[in-house]
């Protein structure tokens, strides 16, 4: 394991995901500087910010958003699931919305650094900005607010199905019922409000950052397909597939006829 460089705060700053070997660095230095097992989250603009798609300014003004679009997903969703969770189930039905692309109160991390940088450099509308890859020690989201009990953040479910809103964030584990969360070896953290994860006091304890360079994009996003990081993988289902078949269009005639 690599030795921590002294001047942790400049090296989150500057460290650049170049190829798959800087990558398994970064992992590593991850788990030396923050504890524990990493969690990691990528994304294709380094200017995004932590915030679940719930809170985006298109959203958080209307209240009653959340509310309503949980309400009818739990309606209409049963029909369309195989295998259903039990209408009692708040958070099973939170998590298969989020993974549905619904907006809620929800931020996907994974086990995975290669799948974290899979989402970093897979849009290829977003090629000319540099993208970011995070790391977050998950346990350590508990610490950032002493005064709050495990009661507060079981709460926090609740509230997603009440459109209500409490200064609270919590880690919690994603359900393998759920074939995309077991292929993405998924991750959440649950946010109460609309504050940005970066604001929270004392986060950088938790949590870090690389910068995925716009250059190197294509590049990376080639050699995590060589190692089995594809899309109709992550998406197991036959929409990812098609998507993924027609997506080798672009690939080939990208990387000199060679498919992915």
């Amino acid at each position: 394991m690599p030795t921590p460089p002294s001047n942790t705060r400049e090296v989150r700053e500057t460290t650049r995901i170049t190829s798959i070997a800087s990558l398994l660095e970064f992992a590593w230095y991850t788990t030396a500087v923050l504890g524990g097992e990493p969690a990691f989250r990528g994304q294709s603009k380094h200017f995004w910010c932590l915030r679940p798609r719930l809170y985006r300014p298109e959203f958080s003004e209307n209240h009653d958003f959340e509310r309503n679009l949980l309400s009818e997903f739990g309606e209409f969703g049963p029909s369309r699931v195989p295998d259903p969770p039990h209408s009692n189930d708040q958070l099973s039905w939170l998590i298969l919305a989020r993974h549905h692309n619904l907006p809620t109160r929800l931020l996907d991390w994974t086990w995975s650094p290669l799948i974290g940088l899979y989402f970093a450099v897979c849009n290829q509308k977003h090629y000319e900005t540099d993208g970011k890859l995070w790391a977050i020690e998950l346990g350590g989201v508990s610490h950032l607010q002493p005064d709050v009990s495990d009661r507060d953040r079981e709460r926090l479910i609740a509230n997603a199905f009440s459109g209500t809103n409490t200064h609270v964030v919590a880690p919690m584990r994603g359900f393998q019922r759920n074939a995309r969360i077991a292929a993405q070896q998924g991750r959440f953290t649950i946010h109460g409000d609309s504050t940005i994860l970066t604001d929270w006091p004392n986060i950088d304890q938790i949590l870090t950052s690389a910068i995925v360079p716009s250059e190197c994009k294509f590049i990376l996003f080639r050699d995590l397909a060589q190692l089995g990081i594809k899309r109709h993988t992550l998406f197991p289902d036959l929409d990812a597939l098609a998507e993924h078949l027609s997506h080798n269009i672009w690939v080939q005639r990208s990387a000199g006829g060679r498919t992915l």
